[in-house]
């Protein structure tokens, strides 16, 4: 039973430590880093998708854990793949906001022209939008994440105390 569980465990712990680390970059906002850890992070799910179709169910019965575990991984896959990249398109208007936003602010108010102005106005309208965009997703993300893991939680005590008896 617990060589079974490490095996299934492993596969589990690899994308959900990637996707830390991922979750760690954007919190500091590095860009190349967040890129990184995705192009990983897609990897590990994908890898560890293939490992899972080579497993078979516990006693050829019990598919309860494997199941649990490609549910992570595709929920680290999609995340990784479709909702990463808007996380990174924020993280592209913010930074472009903030140039746009030291430019104009570079110059006197004489010396703003329309360009400037329309251009600072466009770039306000952008970043707002990119940032309800970002809020969305996150909070998708951040309820997506805890059903997986207490999903994952539950049927590792599930499948654990199924097949190991407990002593009386």
């Amino acid at each position: 039973v617990n060589e079974y569980y490490h095996r299934v465990y492993l596969i589990f712990f690899k994308s959900t430590h990637q996707e830390g680390y991922l979750m760690k970059s954007i919190q500091d906002n590095d860009l190349d880093a967040v890129e990184q850890n995705r192009n990983m992070l897609v990897r590990n799910t994908e890898e560890g998708l293939a490992k899972l179709n080579a497993i078979k169910p516990f006693a050829n019965r019990d598919a309860s854990l494997l199941n649990a575990c490609r549910e992570a991984l595709e929920f680290y896959r999609l995340e990784a793949e479709t909702k990463i990249p808007v996380v990174i398109d924020f993280m592209l208007k913010h930074d472009d906001f903030e140039k746009i936003q030291k430019a104009v602010e570079a110059k006197s108010e004489k010396q703003r022209t329309q360009q400037d102005i329309d251009k600072y106005n466009k770039a306000v309208e952008d970043m707002n939008a990119a940032v309800n965009n970002y809020n969305k997703t996150i909070q998708i993300l951040n309820e997506e994440r805890t059903k997986v893991i207490n999903d994952w939680n539950a049927s590792s005590k599930r499948f654990l105390d199924e097949h190991i008896p407990a002593s009386k």
